[in-house]
């Protein structure tokens, strides 16, 4: 039974016969997704479970956003969302939100802000499904706690692929 606090060596069976002892315990990184590696496919899924529907559309994706006299930088992945209001004196699609995706300046890297007054204002607001966000990018082997920046696991963008 493996004890806590004491140190172990791995010795699998697949090691040369030569090599039964070893003298350093193996270590390993987990090997990372930046979240700047998302894809249409995974920002359409954050998207859906920030706003917890797939009843929208996505107007602008890109780096940065300067739009109606909002600046975000252009080092954060911003998404903005457009729903339908049916409204008799609108009927339209209106700027709803802007998901932005910054893994640098905050706790959690994935921030919704609501546009107010038809686009003019925008303000940070929590969303429900946090969990569930959280849980789909870790399947999805992001690194959400900057740990490639720490040096603690390996960004897989820079693997080269065996063929």
């Amino acid at each position: 039974m493996l004890q806590s606090g004491k140190k172990y060596t791995l010795e699998p069976s697949n090691i040369p016969n030569n090599w039964k002892s070893l003298s350093n315990p193996i270590s390993g990184k987990l090997l990372l997704r930046p979240l700047s590696d998302l894809t249409e496919e995974e920002e359409n899924e954050i998207c859906k479970l920030c706003l917890g529907t797939d009843d929208f559309i996505i107007t602008y994706r890109g780096m940065g956003y300067n739009e109606d006299g909002h600046e975000i930088h252009e080092s954060i992945k911003c998404l903005k969302i457009e729903i339908f209001c049916e409204h008799p004196k609108i009927n339209n699609w209106i700027p709803y939100a802007l998901i932005q995706i910054d893994n640098v300046d905050n706790d959690f890297p994935i921030i919704l802000s609501r546009f107010e007054e038809l686009g003019k204002e925008l303000s940070d607001d929590l969303f429900d499904n946090s969990f569930e966000l959280t849980r789909y990018l870790l399947s999805k082997h992001f690194d959400l706690f900057r740990l490639i920046e720490a040096g603690l696991s390996i960004d897989s963008t820079t693997i080269k692929q065996l063929q």
